[in-house]
């Protein structure tokens, strides 16, 4: 009884301003008269899976005699963690059979640190069919770490409010007005203070946050080109480009680059065309003319343009 008063005029002593510090780590400042959030069990998500560990859980699903064990095995191991997209390639190639390959190649795509990494996955496919429906799959996936709400109005001094849900490594944090819930495993943390400010977004393939989280940065395509290079047709080209680029927004430069490895205006064309809009100079966009062999390809491309308005 006396530790629980004592603990209640720590707690009451903190709401005069102070800075307000919930067990789950997360900071804020609490107003007069509100009090500090407490959370009782550790906010976080599964943890980021170790060298060592993964090399010990690839010798697991390895000695699985039977495929249906090997994937039920792996998935269990990716379950309870996070992988990179390299890892994901590796465990894929441990399954015989192209349709399990598949099948664990999608269920892990939500469990990845490095989604923007993810086509380095295609290469533990023996038909790019194989590829081409996972990168349907992927079109219709939210990766982890990705905002699933966005808030409408930012909090200003109007006193709009927003309500905005982030899943994260950190757990799942709400943030609505003044009021922050963060939980994760073993309970829920309420910080009554001055809004919190999301976490740092995690880094992503070879670029560090914040720029990842919306440009390409020139080290991470260096990457994807190089990918992009490794196939031999054009139709490949195409599908590693707009996995790897799909949610980044590029230069025209860059669209310059992938195109260049492509043999076939045709195919060109329809990179250029997809390209556009995930362009930020758009205004240099007639420099992608350089890249094509026939004429009519550039008229095409610019009718295209026109039509989007």
């Amino acid at each position: 009884m006396k530790r629980f008063i004592l603990s209640l005029g720590i707690s009451l002593a903190f709401t005069l301003g102070m800075a307000q510090v919930g067990t789950n780590g997360y900071y804020g400042h609490a107003h007069p008269g509100q009090n500090v959030g407490i959370n009782h069990g550790a906010a976080h998500g599964p943890p980021v899976m170790s060298v060592s560990e993964f090399q010990r859980a690839r010798q697991t699903i390895s000695r699985q005699r039977f495929e249906r064990d090997r994937l039920r095995v792996a998935k269990q191991i990716t379950r309870n963690s996070l992988l990179r997209s390299v890892q994901v390639k590796q465990l894929t190639r441990l399954f015989n059979f192209e349709s399990n390959r598949l099948n664990y190649a999608k269920f892990a795509y939500t469990q990845v640190i490095d989604p923007d990494r993810y086509f380095v996955v295609n290469e533990a496919f023996r038909f790019g069919s194989s590829a081409q429906e996972l990168d349907r799959y992927i079109a219709t996936q939210v990766a982890y770490g990705a905002p699933t709400g966005a808030p409408a109005n930012p909090i200003g001094s109007n006193g709009t409010t927003t309500t905005t849900v982030v899943h994260g490594s950190h757990g799942t944090t709400t943030y609505s007005g003044n009021v922050t819930v963060t939980s994760g495993h073993g309970g829920m943390g309420i910080n009554h203070g001055a809004p919190i400010p999301a976490p740092a977004p995690a880094t992503l393939g070879t670029c560090a946050a914040p720029q990842a989280l919306d440009h390409m940065c020139p080290r991470a395509f260096a990457e994807v080109l190089l990918h992009i290079e490794k196939q031999c047709f054009d139709r490949d080209k195409i599908l590693i480009a707009k996995q790897a680029l799909r949610n980044k927004l590029v230069s025209v430069d860059m669209v310059l680059q992938v195109m260049h490895t492509m043999s076939f205006d045709s195919h060109k064309l329809e990179f250029a065309k997809w390209a556009y809009t995930n362009t930020f100079d758009q205004e240099r966009y007639y420099l992608v003319s350089d890249g094509f062999t026939f004429s009519s390809s550039i008229r095409e491309l610019d009718w295209y343009i026109q039509s989007l308005g």
